[in-house]
Parts: structure tokens; C-alpha cells; sequence
């Protein structure tokens, strides 16, 4: 460092290698100072961290209190740390309950007024313990005799006046066949066992129940025209 000095003035210039110095050593401080407010950043979220973790462990522990229930009654919040009230229930709920353990407790036998000659009243269920006596009617064995098969005959049923004669079989499992198979397209189709004498019982297949037999021919007209594989079917008059 030189000093040049004039009258009345003096002037100082710094070296090259201190001027250097200086740079460095300003650039140093500024390092540090940044290193210092990085620290003193970390520290502070630190802190604001820690705070929001408590206040959760806060929460956690002591919960918010809940609003009451309406139409119930809450006494006031006890000290932290005590254990919480119960929620007592309206006036109109306790009065039900307490109605129902008055009716679930059992009757109260008392005892005669004195001067009095009447006797304790007894509840029923006690009556009728004290008075019923097993049975001792001896039991006999059953007589009934086991059923005997029988043979079933066809119901007679109520014929219409005219009806559609489609076919008729010696067989009944056969006329059912074809019964099922005309009320699958939607025709009323039916069978009545007939006694034929000398062929025995033949199963005659009807379709419709008529009054007249006009209604009958022009059933009859349509069912054929639908029907191509009875072509042979005719109008009887029902006996």
C-alpha cells in the first residue's frame, strides 16, 4: 500500500496482491453468510415441521369435540385428561325405557292388610303350574289299516256343445302327446276318454268348446289353414 499525499489531500492505492486478498476474502463472507441463511432456513422448517407433527399427535389424542345430537342432552366438557361424559338421551326416550323395565320387572306379591281375610293374589303362570298334572291317559296302539292301492277312473268332465275332433288313439300317452304339442301353438287343446263298444276306451283330441255349430265351422276353417298335418279334422257335436 503506497500513500501519496498532496497539500492537503492524501491518496491511498492498495497493491495488486492485496486487492486480490481483498476480493477473496469479500467473496468469503458472502459464502458464509449464504451458508449461514441456508442453516438458519433449514432450521426454521424444522421447526414449523415439528409443530405440524404435534398438532397432529394433539389431534390425535384429544379429538374435536363433536356437536351433540339433537334432541339430547350433553353435560360441559370436563377437564383434558378426564373421561368424556356420556350423552344422555331426551326426556321422551328415558320415560320409554324406564316405562319398559317397569314392565319387564315382575309383579310384587304383598301381603294381606291386616284385619283382612283374603289371601295373596297368585299370577296365572303360577296357577297353571301348580294345577296341570302330566297326562296319564294310557295310549293305545293305532288300528288304522295301511291303504289299498285303487284304481282311478277318468273324471268326467263338462263338455261343450261343439267342439274340433283332431285324432283320436287306444293309447292315452299318445293323445297327451299331441295335446302338449297343439297347446305349444297356442290352441285349446284337450282329451276325453271315450268307451267305444267293442274297441274298449279310445282317447279322443278336441280343440275349442263351442256353443253352435257355426262357431265350430269357422273355428275349424282357421285351425286348418294353420294346421296343415290335421287336414282330417272335423266338427262333433259333444254327447
Amino acid at each position: 500500500m503506497k500513500e501519496y499525499s498532496r497539500q492537503g489531500e492524501r491518496e491511498v492505492v492498495l497493491e495488486r496482491k492485496q486487492a486480490v486478498l481483498l476480493f477473496a476474502g469479500g467473496i468469503l463472507a458472502l459464502l458464509l453468510v449464504f451458508a449461514l441463511g441456508v442453516l438458519i432456513g433449514k432450521n426454521i422448517a424444522n421447526l414449523k415441521q415439528g409443530k405440524s407433527q404435534a398438532q397432529t399427535a394433539k389431534e390425535a389424542v384429544f379429538p374435536a369435540e363433536t356437536e351433540p345430537v339433537s334432541g339430547a342432552t350433553v353435560e360441559p366438557s370436563l377437564a383434558r385428561g378426564a373421561t368424556a361424559p356420556a350423552v344422555m338421551p331426551a326426556t321422551g326416550e328415558t320415560a320409554k325405557i324406564m316405562q319398559k323395565i317397569k314392565e319387564q320387572q315382575p309383579p310384587q306379591i304383598t301381603g294381606p292388610a291386616k284385619g283382612s281375610t283374603s289371601k295373596p293374589a297368585t299370577s296365572s303362570s303360577q296357577v297353571s303350574a301348580t294345577t296341570s298334572k302330566p297326562s296319564t291317559a294310557p295310549t293305545t296302539p293305532s288300528t288304522t289299516k295301511p291303504a289299498t292301492a285303487t284304481t282311478t277312473k277318468p273324471v268326467a268332465q263338462k263338455l261343450p256343445n261343439f267342439a274340433i275332433q283332431v285324432a283320436a288313439f287306444p293309447d292315452q300317452a299318445t293323445a297327451e302327446e299331441l295335446v302338449k304339442k297343439l297347446k305349444g301353438n297356442k290352441w285349446d287343446a284337450y282329451s276325453v276318454p271315450i268307451d267305444i263298444p267293442g274297441k274298449g276306451i279310445w282317447y279322443r283330441v278336441y280343440v275349442g268348446r263351442y256353443d253352435t255349430k257355426a262357431l265350430a265351422d269357422k273355428a275349424l276353417v282357421v285351425f286348418k289353414s294353420k294346421e296343415q298335418a290335421h287336414q282330417d279334422a272335423f266338427v262333433r257335436k259333444m254327447e
